[in-house]
């Protein structure tokens, strides 16, 4: 049964059912990490939620908002490596517990004009970090805000995800 909102901008697509995932193929993503947690992020649990939650493998992880490079080296890093991958569609991991700012919605236009209108941009979020762990579910408060500010900019080809299903208590 196809969901209709599974496609507008700032919905979520949770799964459903024991042991259901969202979607069951392996197409390659590209993963842009923020500068701030690419080196805390645990990569074997990041690409095995990807894959268990999305269906993705990634297939290139790149860090953005880096002070080692400008925006227009960062953007243009990134159409390479989708090029060098044959990889369309891309992955951008985003703490939810930090509110989306006109800074991030504007990049995310930039990013769409690079990589084009035909790609499909999963906006991951996690939520605040544990002691434990960099992945963590979404504070569901946390989660309304960014669907609201991300269904704003009009933007189909954007899937606003919680990374890491929330336990059922």
């Amino acid at each position: 049964k196809q969901d209709p909102k599974k496609d507008q901008p700032g919905s979520t697509e949770e799964a459903e059912g024991e042991g259901a995932t969202s979607v069951e193929h392996t197409a390659p993503i590209i993963v842009l990490l923020p500068d701030e947690l690419a080196s805390e992020c645990p990569q074997d649990a990041l690409e095995g939620q990807i894959l268990l939650r999305l269906g993705y493998h990634p297939c290139g992880v790149l860090p953005f908002w880096t002070l080692e490079q400008s925006e227009a080296e960062e953007l243009a890093a990134l159409h390479k490596i989708m090029g060098e991958q044959d990889c369309t569609d891309i992955l951008l991991l985003h703490e939810a517990w930090q509110p989306p700012v006109q800074e991030l919605l504007s990049w995310l236009g930039l990013v769409r004009q690079t990589i084009g209108e035909q790609a499909t941009i999963v906006l991951a979020l996690i939520g605040k970090p544990s002691a434990a762990t960099l992945l963590t579910p979404v504070n569901p408060q946390d989660m309304q805000v960014w669907q609201k500010k991300i269904a704003l900019l009009n933007d189909s080809g954007i899937q606003l995800i919680d990374l890491v299903k929330r336990e059922v208590e």
